[in-house]
């Protein structure tokens, strides 16, 4: 991007285009988020489908979601600082590429084992959504602006949840408990590919000012002329 700055001030209209890239990475995000729990937790609606169909007990069904929170749990606490070093929206895709692929794995199970160890990986994997996503909306957002994004983030994490009972219930409900981890996770791809191609990771992948690690631009001038209608 041409630098378009005058006697090191940041003009109006790049500031006008760092606002847009801002949100066009919140909304992408926040877009992308709403097919997520497709992946992760289908295993709910599907569980007392699976208890009957190959005899679990509850406490086999209740080390299934154990082992993909214990998953989700550790990915959560490495995800972050590794998308630091290989970019954030490489590591999304990558990770959601990896949660189908477990998903799909998980769905040829046959015994505790067999499914409770791919779904823990599964939530190692599908992890990579959240801590380097929020790594990534940090890289362009200040700190106080953090609250509202957040608040925006839920409300997609709650549309997730209503959306993946919706699919998955009605997937398992008209092909089997297997389905459920073979066809409403797909759906995550093509989301996926979008926010990779829709997103960058930091203002200065598109030669904007980059925010400082206090949250901030290099100065408050900065800061309000880059917010700046």
């Amino acid at each position: 991007m041409k630098d378009i700055s005058v006697n090191g001030s940041i003009t109006k209209g790049d500031s006008a285009n760092f606002r847009s890239w801002q949100n066009r990475v919140l909304f992408s995000y926040t877009a992308f988020y709403m097919f997520v729990y497709m992946g992760r937790f289908n295993h709910w609606p599907a569980g007392p489908i699976i208890r009957e169909d190959i005899g679990f007990t509850h406490i086999d069904i209740g080390i299934i979601n154990a082992c993909l929170l214990w998953g989700f749990a550790i990915g959560g606490f490495t995800h972050g600082r590794i998308a630091e070093t290989y970019g954030y929206r490489f590591w999304l895709l990558s990770g959601t590429i990896a949660s189908v692929a477990l998903n799909w794995i998980t769905s040829f199970g046959n015994n505790l084992w067999t499914i409770a160890i791919p779904w823990a990986l599964n939530g190692f994997a599908n992890a990579t959504v959240w801590s380097p996503g929020i790594g990534m909306l940090a890289q362009w957002w200040d700190r106080g602006h953090r609250g509202r994004v957040m608040g925006l983030v839920g409300v997609s994490a709650g549309l997730s949840m209503l959306i993946m009972w919706a699919v998955t219930g009605w997937t398992v409900s008209e092909f089997g408990w297997r389905a459920a981890f073979r066809y409403p996770p797909l759906l995550m791809l093509p989301v996926g590919i979008v926010l990779f191609l829709l997103v960058r990771d930091r203002p200065s992948d598109v030669g904007l000012k980059d925010l400082n690690q206090s949250g901030s631009l290099n100065s408050e001038k900065e800061l309000n002329e880059q917010l700046s209608q």
